[in-house]
């Protein structure tokens, strides 16, 4: 049975095609009624406008004998926004605080009705750029640190909203509550939080940061100030004033402000301290259009609730699309873009969602985040298919966005997706790491609030290694990374990986991926296997063309049939890391792998930050039948340092590096051939939505470390 949507249609109407309904809510009372059958509610093309959250609760979805899709209508578009107009521009006058250059080139207009914070703006699909400062430098702070790089010691929790500067770098305002400080306390992290009062050289931060703003520093802005008011493009805001100012003239342009962050909520009953979850089933969503999501902003009393380094925050309603508490349910052949917040989510207790054939464009933090329970015995995030989706530009806004998160989340299967052009991560596979465990009683660090720890005090088992003990409330274990395509990725800010497992549990495998072109210099390699991390298999992968390393590796993971070419030459190809309290854990795999560089030198192993006994080297692993090959160089002083088995230096003869074609004539004995063409979106992805894909710059230059006035992966 369909049920008819359209813009110019009435609740009272029928719900046929010529007499359409106008609402969503209107449209679920009608899908209630139905008890069985295929019940797909058809929207017509058009903006609908959000004004608040719509939820899909148990009696909203499906069953066994009723399957629920809301739907586009044929080969029109429907598109949800909640984005408000602004207009009535005149130019300003006697501005406050505006810098010279500003001057009668500023115009201002006031917050649209019913709006009483504007975060971001968007012209058109394209965000426009907040008035920032120049990046600098925090000055370092030393106190007591957990290995998260978080206080160790209460006492020291005033440091985490004091912040040092020199000159006139923040100055007092009268809306000193619009202005924020965007900041790396740790290179892998951003803060953008709001700054509570200044004087003296030192701001007092009205939330606490993730870590001490200088725990490892590397940089600071501030936005929304209006002294930064000096390129022509910027806007700042007043709240006190409800105005908007933007340098230049806006005369044709289509400035709006997002106002809801979350769209569509799938919403189960979902039984938090016990087991008895029952989740919405069977309820479908394809071919829609979301953008213009508020962005996200970090509330009080946030901490020990963000999953790992506070990258999001955990069971929290602050994506476009979630779904918590959620069965057999899909989202397919929609478009999500020019979002100031995350895109997807999937909570607490998601099984068998299917997101398949999307693209996301523009998002400003996660594009898709997986987040199950904290450690415990609770494990019901899991065998969901994020599958043939084409996502670009994550991290617009919170530069430590990934594509594809998974957090607590196991047993998925995460493949042929296209990600490019993003700030941080293409895929993450985390948990939370072995040290935070270990110390029920510090509720302040990174998702120490999510533990269960009541579950693990009644089934734990201690064993030798500490890893062991905890591996079975790792719940982000056997999930399936394969035949992605990841490139220009890492684009932002320092420290992490394309694909990286850290923290995971065990059982996972990496596997047929082709990631190229990382240009970063900022970041330890490719691929990696982080902190408290085993049991990973990475094999037939290809890394193509890189500044950095090809897979940094520790404790007991495994590295086979991997191509690694034209990697970053001078940190190693495969580099040899450990981590805190890391255990010996010998006799890992590096077999089977074709390390290729088309110049004069290169560095096959590399070491760095070995800061435990139980470091694994190369000397501690199989290293066999792999081919080590410098075209124009010698590898003799790698061989006669490692005990390679049956491993060779010859040329592969790859037969076209230049168009992605590594298959080689001849058979190496040990390694498989790897055909890149069959790994990214395949045939099936609409074409619709692959004429919308951003394309982005290319450049194929890449000195792959040899240009020491480069900033290198040093931040250990």
């Amino acid at each position: 049975m369909n049920i008819y949507l359209a813009t110019d249609g009435d609740d009272a109407n029928l719900g046929t095609l010529e007499s359409p309904i106008a609402t969503m809510e209107e449209a679920k009372k009608r899908v209630r009624k139905i008890s069985a059958g295929e019940v797909n509610v058809v929207i017509r093309g058009g903006v609908y406008e959000v004004t608040q959250t719509i939820m899909f609760t148990v009696a909203d979805g499906g069953n066994a004998d009723k399957k629920v899709t809301y739907m586009a209508y044929e080969d029109e578009v429907p598109i949800f926004s909640s984005a408000k107009a602004v207009g009535g521009w005149i130019l300003a006058e006697n501005l406050e605080g505006l810098p010279a250059c500003a001057v009668g080139k500023v115009y201002k207009a006031g917050f649209p009705d019913g709006v009483d914070e504007v975060l971001t703006l968007f012209d058109g699909n394209e965000s426009l750029e907040r008035c920032h400062s120049e990046m600098v430098q925090q000055e370092r702070m030393e106190y007591q640190r957990m290995d998260s790089l978080n206080i160790a010691a209460y006492e020291d929790k005033s440091l985490l909203r004091k912040v040092k500067f020199e000159g006139d770098f923040l100055q007092a305002r009268e809306n000193m509550e619009d202005v924020e400080l965007r900041f790396m306390p740790v290179p892998w992290t951003m803060n953008l939080l709001p700054v509570a009062a200044v004087g003296d050289g030192v701001a007092l931060l009205a939330i606490e940061a993730t870590t001490p703003v200088g725990a490892k520093p590397d940089g600071m802005r501030v936005e929304n100030d209006i002294s930064y008011m000096n390129r022509e493009g910027f806007f700042c805001t007043n709240s006190k004033k409800r105005e908007i100012y933007y340098f230049g003239d806006p005369a044709g342009m289509d400035i709006k402000v997002p106002t809801v962050q979350c769209y569509f909520l799938i919403y189960g009953d979902t039984d938090y301290e016990g087991a008895e979850d029952t989740p919405v089933r069977n309820l479908h969503f394809k071919g829609l259009e979301f953008a213009f999501g508020k962005r996200d902003t970090t509330a009080a009393g946030y901490k020990g609730w963000g999953i790992q380094h506070d990258w999001e925050m955990f069971d929290k309603t602050n994506s476009l699309i979630r779904f918590r508490g959620a069965e057999e349910c899909s989202l397919t052949e929609c478009y999500i873009h020019s979002t100031s917040a995350t895109a997807i989510r999937l909570d607490l207790h998601c099984q068998k969602i299917v997101i398949k054939n999307n693209l996301l464009d523009g998002i400003g933090n996660m594009g898709i985040l997986l987040c199950g329970y904290g450690p415990g015995t609770k494990d019901v995030n899991c065998n969901n298919i994020i599958a043939n989706n084409l996502i670009t530009r994550c991290g617009e806004e919170i530069w430590h966005g990934h594509a594809i998160f998974v957090w607590q989340s196991g047993s998925n299967l995460i493949s042929h997706n296209k990600i490019h052009h993003s700030a941080r991560k293409g895929i993450g596979l985390c948990g939370v790491r072995v040290t935070i465990l270990k110390h029920p009683e510090h509720t302040f660090d990174e998702a120490s609030k999510t533990i269960r720890w009541a579950e693990i005090e009644k089934t734990f088992v201690a064993a030798d290694d500490e890893l062991d003990s905890y591996l079975p409330y790792l719940h982000a274990r056997n999930n399936v990374v394969e035949f992605n395509e990841v490139y220009k990725v890492l684009e932002k800010i320092g420290d992490g990986s394309a694909i990286n497992v850290s923290g995971a549990g065990d059982g996972n495998i990496i596997r047929n991926n082709f990631v190229h072109h990382i240009s970063t210099y900022l970041s330890s390699s490719v691929m990696r296997t982080d902190d408290w991390q085993r049991g990973t298999i990475m094999e037939n992968n290809v890394i193509y063309k890189t500044n950095i390393s090809g897979i940094t590796r520790k404790n007991f993971n495994h590295i086979r049939n991997n191509f690694i070419i034209d990697a970053n030459c001078k940190n190693g190809y495969i580099r040899f890391a450990s981590y805190p309290g890391e255990k010996a854990c010998y006799g890992s795999d590096i077999v089977g792998n074709i390390i290729y560089d088309s110049g004069d030198e290169m560095q096959v192993f590399g070491k760095g930050y070995l800061v435990s006994d139980g470091a694994s080297l190369p000397e501690h692993c199989n290293l066999e039948n792999n081919v080590i090959f410098c075209k124009s160089g010698s590898v003799k002083e790698h061989f006669e340092e490692n005990n390679e088995i049956n491993s060779k230096n010859v040329d592969p003869i790859f037969k076209d590096i230049v168009h992605h074609d590594f298959s080689f004539a001849a058979k190496i004995e040990g390694i498989n051939q790897i055909d890149v063409s069959v790994m990214g979106l395949t045939a099936e992805y609409p074409d619709r939505l692959r004429a919308l894909e951003y394309a982005g710059e290319m450049d194929d230059e890449y000195d792959r470390g040899k240009d020491e006035s480069k900033k290198q992966y040093n931040w250990w």
